[in-house]
Formats: C-alpha cells, sequence, structure tokens
C-alpha cells in the first residue's frame, strides 16, 4: 500500500467511489449518444431522400451527394438585371380531364426594378396554357417568397392562375434564417375554395345541418427541410411542402379528401429553385375526358430552363431544341414587352371589290307567281350577267 502511495496513486476508492464514477461515466456517455443520434438522424434523412431525388434528376444529368452540413440559409435572391430566370411548367392529370389537356409552358422572371428592400419588383412574362398568346404580370420576390401567390393551388385539380400557382408551388415559402433538417415551418396560406372541402362529408361531398359541425378551414402549407445535397461545388437544400383538407393525412392511403406534396429543390449558392414537383390527389369525382366523372391525381412540375448560375443548364444539362425555342421567346418578351401588346391586323378588302347590293335589289324569297324586279339576281347566280 505504502507503495502505492509513494508512486502518487492515492488510496483505493472504496466501493461508493466507484459507483460514483460508474454514474458519471453513464451519464457523460449518454450525453455523448444523444448528440451522436442527433447527428446521424439529420444524415439519415437526407440519406433518406436521396435515391428519390437522383431518380427525379436523372433526365437532367445531375447525380447529387449528400452534403456534410446539417444547417442551411434558406433565403431567395432575384435575378440579375442581366440574365431572366426562365423556368418550363408541366402539369398532367391522370385521367385526362375535360376541360383541361395536359400542358407545357414558359414563365420568366426579368428584373424590373431597383431593388426596395425587403421585396424586389419583377417582370414576370408567361406564355402557355390559358394565355397562348403570352401575358406581363408585375410580381414581386423576397428573401422568404415570391407572388402574386395562389391560395387554392395546392387543393384544385386544375390550373386558375397559371403565374400565381407557380409562385405558390415553385416558390415555397422560405425561413429567411439559418434552418436544420427536420425543422418544420408554416408556409403560404390555404384558402378560397379549398375550404369549402372541409365542410363537406368526404364519403357522400354533400352538406347539409348534418354536417355543420364540421369547422370550413383548412390549415397552411406545412413545410419542412427534408435534406442538404451538394452538385458542382454547390449546396442544393430540398423543401417538402404538404397539405390536407383534414379529411385524412398525407398519402396515397387517403382516399377520401384532398392533400398535396410537393418537393422543391432549391440551390443555395444563388437563391432559386431548381425544380420543383407537387403531386396533388383529389377525391370528390371531377369532370374528365370520356365524359365520365373520376377523382383525378395531378403533377406539377417545374424547372429552370435558361442557363444562368444555378440553373439545371449549367450544372450540365444539354437543353433540347424545344427548350432553347422557349428560352428565347421569353428572353424576348423580356427584352420587349411589347411585343406580347402587338395587333394582330386583318388585311383590307380591296377598293374596287364590288359589294353585294351593287348587282341590284336582292332576289330573297320569290312567291310561286311574283315577277322579279329589273335588275334582280337570283343568290345562285352571284352576280348579274352582262
Amino acid at each position: 500500500m505504502g507503495g502505492c502511495q509513494a508512486r502518487g496513486d492515492g488510496p483505493l476508492p472504496t466501493g461508493a467511489a466507484i459507483w460514483h464514477r460508474r454514474r458519471h461515466v453513464k451519464r457523460a456517455l449518454l450525453w455523448l449518444a444523444v448528440g451522436l443520434s442527433s447527428c446521424t438522424d439529420a444524415t439519415l434523412e437526407s440519406h433518406a431522400q436521396l435515391p428519390k431525388l437522383t431518380e427525379a434528376l436523372e433526365g437532367y444529368g445531375m447525380a447529387p451527394t449528400v452534403a456534410s452540413t446539417e444547417v442551411a440559409t434558406l433565403a431567395y435572391e432575384a435575378p440579375t438585371a442581366d440574365c431572366a430566370h426562365v423556368l418550363q411548367i408541366t402539369v398532367q392529370n391522370e385521367p385526362d380531364l375535360m376541360h383541361e389537356p395536359d400542358s407545357v409552358s414558359y414563365l420568366s422572371l426579368g428584373l424590373d426594378d431597383v431593388p426596395d428592400e425587403p421585396f424586389v419588383q419583377l417582370r414576370t412574362m408567361y406564355r402557355g396554357f390559358r394565355a397562348e398568346k403570352g401575358v406581363q404580370r408585375v410580381g414581386s420576390m423576397s428573401a422568404t417568397q415570391a407572388g402574386p401567390a395562389s391560395p387554392t393551388a395546392g387543393c384544385l385539380p386544375q390550373t386558375w392562375d397559371p403565374i400565381e400557382d407557380a409562385m405558390t408551388l415553385g416558390w415555397p415559402e422560405l425561413t429567411g434564417r439559418l434552418t436544420g433538417i427536420r425543422e418544420r415551418w408554416t408556409g403560404h396560406r390555404v384558402a378560397g375554395k379549398c375550404n369549402r372541402a372541409a365542410c363537406v362529408d368526404p364519403q357522400t361531398g354533400g352538406g347539409g345541418p348534418e354536417n355543420h359541425h364540421r369547422v370550413c378551414v383548412t390549415q397552411d402549407w406545412q413545410n419542412e427541410l427534408v435534406g442538404i445535397f451538394e452538385h458542382d461545388g454547390e449546396q442544393l437544400a430540398l423543401v417538402r411542402g404538404t397539405w390536407t383538407d383534414g379529411h385524412g393525412p398525407v398519402g396515397p392511403s387517403n382516399t377520401t379528401g384532398i392533400w398535396s406534396e410537393r418537393h422543391t429543390l432549391i440551390n443555395l449558392e444563388h437563391g432559386r429553385p431548381m425544380w420543383s414537383r407537387l403531386r396533388l390527389h383529389h377525391s370528390f369525382p371531377q369532370p374528365v375526358s370520356d365524359k365520365s366523372w373520376s377523382p383525378v391525381d395531378r403533377t406539377w412540375e417545374m424547372h429552370t430552363a435558361d442557363a444562368c448560375p444555378g440553373s439545371l443548364a449549367a450544372h450540365g444539362w444539354d437543353r433540347p431544341p424545344e427548350v432553347l425555342d422557349g428560352v428565347d421567346d421569353q428572353l424576348a418578351l423580356q427584352a420587349d414587352p411589347s411585343l406580347l401588346r402587338q395587333p394582330v391586323r386583318r388585311e383590307p378588302a380591296p377598293a374596287n371589290e364590288p359589294k353585294p347590293a351593287d348587282g341590284g335589289a336582292p332576289y330573297i324569297v320569290p312567291k310561286p307567281d311574283a315577277t322579279p324586279p329589273p335588275g334582280a339576281v337570283p343568290p345562285s347566280l352571284g352576280s348579274p350577267q352582262e
């Protein structure tokens, strides 16, 4: 014992001291496990989203990898004065709707004014479904949202306003601050016609006194950061948004109500959405192309079509000719908005062309015993013969 003390080892610990040491070690290991598990869970969330994201981006030649970070600042940046953002929008419905075919449209955002914090005024051009001749709007963008946004894009099985729908579905409301994976926040308001679905019996679609206990108000978009990825040295954030009318959860198991699920991939380096896809299930029967009524599954998708920084083309996508044509058209409209206002002129009739009345009084309703007046021309002859 003395030798042990001479070496500075001290007295051997008693049973109580050993128990206390073990308790402290267990507590330290517990806190370490909690910290490691939280980091692992966040990383696992990104890994869980990677296969579906890779599949969605395969057609654009992108293969992102999971980023090492678990937090990111979620904020939008307006397009620059020398590079307008052009996006392609595709809509598909299953089965085909009676009054809305599948469509491909183009939307562009150009800087319309000097930035005025916290909003930037945008020159918005659109050509496609419901506006084949093209239309111009004044838009706005801040670090957290773009507008004007539609309050019904999350529930309607058809296009209401294509520009407002795009601002809602393509630019989900962000936090504008440092955000962690699995963090959730409230997005755009869902209202208008969407509230009617919460007032009816989901089995019959009817109202009446027996349904007066239902609250005719639906939830807002529920957004969540579900993954952070990397590609070509730039970080990408995947934001998931969900909405339901309250008649069931979000997912294929809900066949009685209306629900929407949206995934948006945002380029964090340049503050712009690269790709966004919405799946909307509408259980209440709608008129479809075969003149019957059926529930509808709607797929709305938007992706960048220009070659500005942060776009799919800047990350290696080889754009097909039809996309290049759509981009050229949008850039021409951005450069000269008056192209949308040019009237379609009809060719005037030749000045020397005789009018029908020049041939005499028309021979319209002859009676069996009537004698045609002098100079009258039967309609079958066209003009008098000399």
